[in-house]
């Protein structure tokens, strides 16, 4: 099973148009709407785009950061950011949805990651 991103969105930003005002130092939250290249429906895949810059300088002000769910860029350039993220969901491969999530989860942080059913 491959899967395939159906949009991008950054409630902070117009992913279109944004161009940062320092782009060596800047940071951007990005949502990957995510499903089956086979199928219908998507899941929702959320991450940031920082530059060491900017994990530097909120590493200084707010203490350690653990690195997961960024993606971290030498200068913030949103095109260049959502190419890399269309060719790794492309790359991506599992016998099943739920194992092709678990992989995506590894870049933004999948919805449903800490899902647990409870019993009836």
């Amino acid at each position: 099973m491959k899967a395939t991103i159906r949009q991008f969105h950054s409630p902070d930003a117009d992913l279109d148009t944004y161009v940062s005002a320092d782009p060596a130092d800047d940071a951007l939250f990005i949502q990957m709407f995510v499903g089956p290249a086979d199928g219908d429906g998507e899941e929702s895949f959320d991450l940031i785009v920082c530059t060491p810059r900017w994990l530097a300088r909120e590493a200084s002000t707010r203490g350690p950061i653990v690195g997961r769910h960024h993606l971290i860029v030498d200068s913030l350039d949103i095109p260049i950011a959502l190419d890399f993220l269309r060719a790794r969901v492309a790359e991506a491969t599992a016998p099943t949805w739920h194992e092709l999530a678990l992989q995506l989860g590894r870049i933004g942080k999948w919805e449903f990651e800490d899902y647990r059913e409870t019993p009836s």
